[in-house]
């Protein structure tokens, strides 16, 4: 592990949205190491049911760009009504030309596949920007 990711240990709240189980088991389980809360969802339908009885803060949504039933900036957006200083992390498989197309800035996008240590420092990253 790299020591920033060893750093990388906080007791915020993520939303964390996946909709393949065995990758958003291991989000969960990685984020949990570093001592986050974490909301887990299947499904962008799933993120604001649960978000709407959550009672705490959501500091990070992390969720794919693209979903079946409402994409990722849409649930983003959805979300910020709920929980106005929310940050969103984007994880997206596609290369930078097509992030820059859909007017994402890069800041916020989590190349997939991406390696444990840098799921922990892009969410850290994302937590301590202004």
């Amino acid at each position: 592990m790299t020591p920033k990711a060893m750093l990388a240990k906080g007791d915020e709240t993520i939303l964390l949205v996946e909709e393949s189980e065995i990758e958003r088991k291991l989000a969960r389980s990685i984020l949990q190491r570093h001592r986050y809360r974490v909301l887990e969802a299947a499904s962008s339908v799933e993120a604001l049911m649960l978000t709407q009885h959550y009672k705490g803060i959501v500091h990070l949504a992390v969720s794919p760009l693209v979903m079946r039933e409402i994409g990722g900036r849409e649930l983003a957006r959805r979300l910020l009504s709920q929980h106005p200083t929310m940050k969103t992390l984007f994880v997206s498989g596609y290369d930078d030309e097509t992030i820059q197309h859909h007017r994402i800035n890069q800041r916020f996008v989590l190349q997939h596949p991406y390696r444990q240590s840098g799921l922990v420092e892009k969410v850290r990253e994302m937590l301590d920007a202004a």
